[in-house]
């Protein structure tokens, strides 16, 4: 740079985004000189583009953990579910035939428990209202009739 050129350029000229390159130091400036110079010349778009990607990869993380958490949250209820398919399921197989009516009654018992606990988490949206949900009422309902139809084979005999 030539001492003309800086004489050009007074104190009151030298401000951000004011000084046009070209003007302040001719057409043989450095093009990151003349880019930097020129600031209000970039676009809406160049000017934040920084912004906009964290924007985007903020709402996208906030995206990806609250479907995470939602799937997190159903396999919970499932399991949930399939706690109480296993107990009715074990309390129908340790009746049989043979058993006493103090145990089949203590079985009926018991699966109308888990019956009524299943209504009441249901209620208390703990458990969904699904095809789930009623396949183990059916569950507990034929566990019930099985416990019955043992206890008509035994007094029968």
């Amino acid at each position: 740079m030539t001492a003309q050129s800086f004489e050009r350029i007074r104190a009151s000229d030298i401000k951000p985004n004011c000084v046009p390159a070209d003007a302040a130091f001719g057409k043989d400036s450095r093009p990151g000189l003349v880019a930097c110079l020129n600031l209000k010349e970039l676009s809406i778009y160049e000017r934040y583009s920084g912004i906009t990607e964290v924007v985007v990869t903020v709402i996208i993380a906030l995206l990806s953990a609250a479907f995470a958490g939602i799937c997190i949250f159903r396999m919970r209820r499932k399991n949930r579910i399939g706690s109480f398919y296993t107990e009715v399921i074990a309390t129908r197989t340790a009746v049989s035939e043979s058993s006493s009516e103090e145990e089949r009654a203590a079985a009926a018992r018991k699966i109308r428990e888990l019956r009524d606990k299943t209504l009441e988490l249901l209620v208390d949206e703990k458990l969904s209202a699904d095809e789930s949900c009623r396949i183990c009422f059916s569950l507990s309902n034929d566990a019930l009739h099985e416990i019955e139809a043992h206890g008509a084979q035994a007094l029968s005999a």
